[in-house]
């Protein structure tokens, strides 16, 4: 049978990482070898420009990431005889959170909200 990849879920996000999980490969030859992948650009292809250095498990956190923003992820999978098959692209979204202050401010007359951003 041939080696097919897993799909990638991703299974929380906050606003500087994504934690990540890719379903185990099928078919093929094992054991099997993971590698990540991430790009900005929908439809990348897996390469040494993008590759994520020692994320080699099913699931990781990618932390520290400079800004929020729309990440793409492949998680590629190698077999014992050298096969190779990429997972479906997945999208990941590091939302840009703003905390919003309010002074609730109470008077005769009325009451309003003053926001300071």
């Amino acid at each position: 049978m041939s080696l097919v990849a897993g799909t990638i879920t991703v299974v929380a996000a906050d606003t500087q990482s994504l934690s990540l999980q890719c379903a185990a490969a099928t078919g093929g030859t094992g054991p099997y070898a993971y590698q990540w992948y991430r790009s900005t650009v929908n439809g990348f292809t897996p390469g040494a420009g993008n590759i994520l250095a020692g994320k080699t498990s099913l699931a990781f956190v990618d932390s520290g990431l400079s800004a929020a923003g729309t990440f793409y992820y492949v998680c590629k999978v190698t077999d014992s005889a050298s096969a190779t098959a990429n997972s479906p692209q997945a999208k990941g979204v590091a939302a840009h959170i703003t905390a919003i202050n309010h002074a609730h401010i109470f008077h005769a007359a009325g009451y309003a909200i003053l926001d300071a951003h």
